[in-house]
């Protein structure tokens, strides 16, 4: 792994570039991002495709590349040119309308990262090899199969959107990864006949609960990790406050939509200058 070809390279090189410009410019940030009230709102679909270019800091950005870097030699060795790009990009939109499709009521919803397409290669590559071992950066001394890592990472991204109680894209991660074993099993028949059972241990948890949802059912999680009533951290503060001027923004924007710009106040105009100011 790591051994990645001119695909790979621009893709990172453009992840990198897009980024870098989105930490200096706002209104490039607020433009690209996935944010759920324009895309549905403004049949913006182009966020869709362009918030996985860019992120939120550089640990974020680094991450993401890193990962890249370490897994898609496999996938873009395998599948050659137009088969990888069709994984990556297959993998970047089943996360991003996954996690459009669940936050579909929550025109506040806001996501960036590349992390949806990076799931979808590292499952492909996983599918391939599922038996190669794997380990934590920090413990390299401690391996186990790909297959359990895969199962692990689906049931934590399963958790992740029930709980609720940090600030990870579980939705993109959760649908790139299955974007990216859909497209691998389509291209490459031989992945399942090798190893059904643990194709079935990798997609039957997912399935269920897609099945569940889109039932109308769900699945409850307990409190454990989540904050207790009554503390608010200053991110915590900082988010509450983002959220208050956003939906004050959306009403204002709303308005707009429906009557025209003429139809503010002075006060309400003054307001909108005041929001659009502030990140």
């Amino acid at each position: 792994m790591g051994n990645i070809g001119p695909v790979t390279w621009s893709i990172i090189i453009a992840n990198v570039l897009l980024s870098i410009n989105a930490f200096r410019n706002a209104v490039f940030f607020d433009n690209w991002n996935f944010h759920v009230y324009p895309i549905l709102k403004n049949k913006d679909y182009k966020r869709l495709i362009t918030s996985a270019f860019i992120h939120v800091d550089g640990s974020h950005l680094f991450f993401n590349m890193f990962s890249l870097y370490i897994f898609a030699g496999v996938s873009e060795y395998h599948f050659g040119l137009f088969g990888y790009l069709l994984l990556y990009f297959g993998s970047l939109l089943a996360g991003n309308v996954l996690a459009l499709w669940l936050n579909r009521s929550n025109w506040d919803y806001r996501a960036v990262g590349a992390s949806g397409a990076v799931s979808g290669v590292i499952f492909a590559t996983i599918l391939l090899n599922p038996g190669m071992k794997l380990s934590f950066i920090f413990f390299p001394f401690f391996d186990f199969p790909a297959w359990a890592f895969a199962i692990g990472f689906i049931l934590y991204s399963l958790y992740g959107i029930r709980a609720k109680n940090d600030n990870i894209g579980h939705e993109a991660h959760l649908g790139g990864a299955l974007g990216g074993m859909l497209l691998t099993l389509i291209m490459e028949p031989l992945a399942f006949t090798t190893n059904p059972y643990v194709v079935a241990l990798m997609l039957l948890p997912v399935l269920i609960f897609l099945y569940l949802k889109w039932s109308g059912r769900d699945i409850q999680v307990s409190n454990f990790g989540q904050k207790t009533d009554g503390y608010q951290s200053i991110d915590d503060a900082y988010n509450t406050q983002k959220n208050e001027r956003e939906k004050e923004l959306n009403r204002l924007l709303d308005k707009i939509d429906y009557s025209g710009i003429d139809s503010l106040t002075d006060a309400e105009k003054k307001r909108l200058e005041e929001l659009y100011g502030k990140d």
